[in-house]
């Protein structure tokens, strides 16, 4: 029988309340306009701009000037972006791109502030998504402070399963397999301490990947690696 071994992503994402939040959004998707991007595209965020991910992957990252890329987080479908852009009319320095072939639905100022008014549950939800992503920024920051090369790899994975996994009696999956060099860029870390990481967490059955999952055999196995909770 799989045991939840996270206490406090648990308790940080709802999984209920995420597929509810994420069919909401999809549902009100098909009243933009639907844009394609090939992968590593660059998204230009406009002003009073609504974006939703109705396929795909993107990714929002921050470039050093000599061209060092750190990955801050993935949005998938049902996810949103675009909020400071559109609340605050303030460009934000992070560079928004498709992490792989992505359509993602446009909504306008006049299109949105009419479907809040219309099930203002939407506004409820927006205001959620943003403390999600600020609750994700905040245990990056943390594991990066006070994780070992080992643990960081460890947490990150837990998360991505509480942020986008599914359970069963035996495992819990993570639906998206991320490549070695998306987790290195997030870390901040090499491709190679990421792969010896992984091999060290299939070695002890912790994890094993399987396609395009990676499966979590015994989350409070791998959550004794991190060390900062």
């Amino acid at each position: 029988m799989f045991k939840w071994g996270d206490k406090m992503y648990n308790a940080f994402f709802d999984m209920d309340r995420d597929r509810k939040m994420k069919k909401a959004f999809l549902d009100i998707s098909k009243r933009g306009v639907i844009k394609k991007y090939p992968k590593n595209s660059i998204i230009e965020i406009q002003d009073k701009k609504f974006y939703i991910v109705t396929k795909g992957r993107i990714c929002y990252s921050f470039y050093s000037i000599d061209g060092g890329e750190k990955i801050f987080y993935f949005i998938s479908a049902g996810g949103v972006f675009g909020e400071l852009e559109y609340f605050e009319e303030c460009k934000s320095e992070l560079v928004v791109k498709s992490a792989k072939d992505s359509e993602i639905s446009v909504l306008d100022e006049e299109q949105l502030e009419k479907i809040i008014l219309e099930s203002p549950e939407i506004y409820r939800y927006i205001i959620y998504n943003l403390i999600r992503k600020l609750r994700i920024l905040m245990s990056v920051m943390v594991n990066m402070a006070f994780g070992d090369s080992n643990g960081k790899v460890a947490d990150t994975l837990i998360r991505w399963f509480y942020q986008e996994g599914s359970i069963d009696k035996q495992s819990a999956k993570i639906r998206r397999r991320f490549t070695h060099e998306e987790i290195s860029k997030i870390l901040g870390c090499s491709r190679a301490t990421v792969t010896k990481a992984l091999n060290e967490f299939q070695d002890k059955e912790l994890i094993s990947i399987n396609g395009d999952q990676i499966v979590i055999q015994d989350i409070e196995g791998l959550s004794k690696y991190v060390t900062w909770k």
